[in-house]
């Protein structure tokens, strides 16, 4: 586990998000916010309150949004930094969605091995983590993957090669 970041799973190429709280975030990097609660800027918001997952079409699309903007800034080799108020519960769930766009089969018990054990926390994240379906989503993975590199040897491409992103 590595609380602050998370190895994204992209054959062949070091790429990392940085994940926790978001008043956490470092300078410079992409910024993800998914607490309500917190009047931080951001270039991404989703709405959610605290233990909760998106509930209307509003929050998901920006959900949607948010992880789209992730996928490009990652194959931009982007600093990329995602959080709520804990780091655990809705950053969980972003990242579950997160790695599920990319073909993970578990995507919680992927983001709780190499993220936080404790990541993805309520019934109700649970549920929407298994009913995401990242659809169009996927076209955007497959650009990404090409633009990247992802799949490829790590010297061949510069955007991420051997890069911690965070």
């Amino acid at each position: 586990m590595n609380f602050g970041s998370m190895l994204m799973p992209v054959e062949g190429k070091s790429c990392r998000i940085g994940a926790g709280s978001y008043v956490l975030r470092p300078a410079g990097t992409i910024g993800i916010k998914l607490a309500r609660e917190i009047d931080e800027s951001a270039s991404a918001r989703v709405d959610l309150y605290d233990m909760s997952a998106p509930e209307d079409p509003l929050t998901d699309w920006q959900l949607r949004g948010a992880l789209l903007l992730a996928l490009y800034s990652l194959s931009r080799g982007r600093g990329v930094y995602v959080g709520c108020m804990g780091g655990y519960g809705r950053t969980g769930l972003f990242l579950a969605c997160l790695v599920k766009c990319l073909g993970v089969d578990d995507p919680v018990g992927y983001v709780r091995a190499h993220y936080h054990g404790r990541a993805v926390e309520t019934d109700e994240q649970l549920d929407y983590v298994a009913e995401f379906d990242p659809g169009l989503l996927r076209l955007a993975v497959a650009g990404a993957r090409a633009r990247a590199g992802w799949g490829q040897n790590k010297s061949e491409n510069p955007y991420i090669a051997g890069g911690y992103i965070r």
